[in-house]
């Protein structure tokens, strides 16, 4: 069996930058880490692998993104392949859909690819179901499990606060949402090793993509505005014993709530 799973390497702290003209996330602008949802793929697709399977790993970014590659190769990934080109800057979802599709398709095929549901920076969950729907084949989104036996998918899927059991034939496309599983830590062995892995890069040429229709030239989708949300509330830390806690608790809830009467304070 052939497993392909689709990470991205996200903004982690506020240093980021912002293009002024695009309103986009200038990538590599400040530190990254592997998107949280997809280390819960990339633990499905852990499991999923058996002997003799073989898991290649993608990601589409700038040079940096490379670490989330070898996050993935310190998991057990075979191949690690980085979508890099000037031309991909600026793609909305299906600018990004298009690309993994068309790499998917270049290094396929592949029985079962696998993705987060949602990326923490964008937040649409879009690509997956794109994703699949150009390379052709069925897809089912917010998984907890998969079993895969009889050249078909066992899926269970989250939906709400029920689990459904879902069936579908092998090739499939499967998106897995934040806390769907244990995720497995890499050994310091396996570290080792990914850093000494060689990953390969991938342009638009090498995937016979047209520039036009990725990147800013082909969005169909526009970025208005970017800003910072302000963080307006702070913990407030109680100490002392506990009916000490309990009192200044009380107190303080009985100050807002007093302050609310009067038109002001905030929330508790």
């Amino acid at each position: 069996m052939k497993i392909a799973i689709c990470v991205k390497y996200v903004p982690v702290d506020s240093k980021v930058q912002v293009d002024p003209a695009t309103h986009a996330l200038v990538r590599g602008s400040g530190a990254g880490e592997i998107n949280p949802s997809d280390r819960y793929a990339v633990e499905m697709a852990r499991r999923l692998k058996g002997d003799g399977d073989t898991l290649d790993v993608f990601t589409m970014g700038p040079a940096d993104a490379t670490r989330a590659l070898k996050v993935v190769l310190a998991l057990g990934a075979d191949h690690a392949y980085l979508l890099n080109d000037k031309v991909f800057a600026g793609s909305d979802t299906l600018g990004t859909a298009k690309v993994l599709a068309a790499a998917l398709e270049h290094y396929g095929p592949y029985d079962v690819v696998l993705m987060g549901s949602a990326s923490n920076d964008g937040a649409t969950g879009q690509v997956g179901p794109m994703t699949a729907e150009m390379l052709g084949m069925p897809d089912v989104t917010d998984a907890v499990d998969c079993q895969i036996a009889g050249g078909r998918a066992s899926v269970a899927k989250k939906a709400g606060d029920a689990l459904l059991a879902l069936e579908a034939a092998l090739p499939v496309l499967v998106t897995v949402p934040f806390g769907a599983n244990a995720p497995e830590l890499p050994t310091l062995r396996h570290q080792v090793a990914a850093n000494q892995h060689p990953i390969v890069e991938v342009t638009a040429a090498d995937l016979g993509i047209d520039p036009a229709t990725v990147g800013q030239a082909g969005a169909l989708s526009v970025v208005t505005d970017t800003m910072q949300v302000v963080q307006k509330k702070q913990a407030v830390t109680l100490t002392g014993t506990v009916d000490d806690m309990a009192k200044k608790l009380a107190d303080r809830v009985d100050g807002q709530l007093k302050a609310l009467q009067q038109g002001g304070g905030e929330h508790v």
